[in-house]
């Protein structure tokens, strides 16, 4: 990782630890939600929040639609949201049904993308991600000026602040950390609420490329 970066997250250090323990605590909703249909599932069992679920759910149609849903048009929405309060430090939207509606649209074409490149092969799915990894953010800056196609564009041709070195071993760090954490999912929602943070903190900090962005 270049020393820009880990400089940039030394001097921030501060303001990680102010935004941290309220993004964990929407990470922690956003993972009930996210595994509401697993926990439903094993609802009859004796361990009804056992995060490896028991029964498998994702062979009944009904339960696997309604986990689409939920991921679409709840989880997604709140993910961007973690990352409205990182960025602004407020709870408070503008605009709370266009947010909605852009984070909507902007995630389900990233998840889409991203899978059709995976699906081609594993750099294409990766480079992809890469590209529009903080697409997220500029939906919260962008959101009431562009429509979601408009954020998409100007997140492919602005958003590579960093090279795709310095993210891959952020992903490589945190990959390694959520397999180790694989059957300690609540563990792993203080990791994910910190990732939250750091590449909030690096969208923040760091001059685009083209130097086009308005940061």
């Amino acid at each position: 990782m270049s020393f820009s970066t880990l400089n940039i997250l030394r001097k921030k250090a501060h303001l990680i630890y102010n935004i941290y323990f309220k993004a964990a605590l929407m990470c922690f909703v956003s993972y009930l939600l996210f595994n509401s249909v697993r926990f439903l599932s094993n609802s009859h069992t004796s361990q009804p929040f056992n995060p490896n679920p028991i029964y498998p759910w994702w062979k009944d149609i009904h339960l696997f639609m309604i986990f689409i849903f939920i991921c679409i048009f709840i989880v997604n929405p709140l993910n961007i949201y973690i990352y409205s309060y990182c960025r602004k430090e407020t709870m408070s939207i503008e605009c709370p049904f266009l947010f909605w509606k852009k984070a909507v649209c902007c995630s389900f074409i990233q998840l889409i993308t991203i899978g059709f490149g995976a699906l081609m092969f594993i750099i294409p799915g990766y480079y992809i991600s890469y590209r529009l990894r903080f697409l997220p953010l500029f939906v919260v800056k962008h959101y009431t000026q562009l429509n979601s196609f408009q954020i998409i564009k100007l997140c492919w041709q602005e958003g590579a602040f960093y090279a795709l070195s310095d993210i891959l071993i952020i992903d490589i760090i945190f990959g390694i950390l959520h397999y180790c954490l694989y059957n300690f999912d609540y563990i792993w929602i203080t990791f994910s609420a910190l990732q939250y943070c750091i590449f909030t903190i690096l969208y923040s900090h760091k001059v685009p490329i083209n130097n086009k962005a308005d940061i």
